[in-house]
């Protein structure tokens, strides 16, 4: 009963964190640990094993603290308009790293994508160069 219902949430769980299409490094552990949980559940092991407990810690540290401390310190040395501007090209270095370390094949849909995402941040850093600054009195 709960240990199946346990087992099927972790599966479900890691199933669907490594069938995204752009899975990242993070989400590959973070899909391991789910059907590590899961599939230890179901079968009545433990469950936080040291591989499980490795892709926790894995997710926390390249998936939270270390891309936040990076967005930090970008924003602390650069204005805020120009870090934003990198924002949306996060899916398309996910799908990259996604195809790099994890094997991936990509789709026409995400060469479309990709283009439409690098064509806009280009737009973007035109626009703002091309901006008159204000001058503060």
């Amino acid at each position: 009963g709960t240990a199946a219902a346990a087992g099927s949430a972790g599966a479900a769980m890691g199933a669907a964190a490594v069938g995204t299409a752009a899975a990242t490094g993070t989400a590959a552990a973070a899909g391991s640990a789910g059907a590590a949980m899961g599939a230890a559940a179901v079968a009545g092991t433990r469950v936080l094993t040291g591989k499980v407990l490795l892709c926790i810690l894995y997710s926390g540290a390249f998936g939270t603290a270390i891309p936040q401390f990076l967005w930090g310190f970008c924003l602390s040395r650069l204005p805020a308009s120009t870090c934003s501007s990198f924002y949306p090209m996060m899916p398309v270095f996910s799908a990259i790293l996604g195809v790099t370390l994890l094997g991936e094949t990509l789709g026409p849909s995400f060469f479309i994508g990709g283009a439409l995402i690098v064509a806009a941040v280009i737009i973007s850093c035109l626009h703002l160069e091309r901006a008159p600054q204000k001058d503060a009195k």
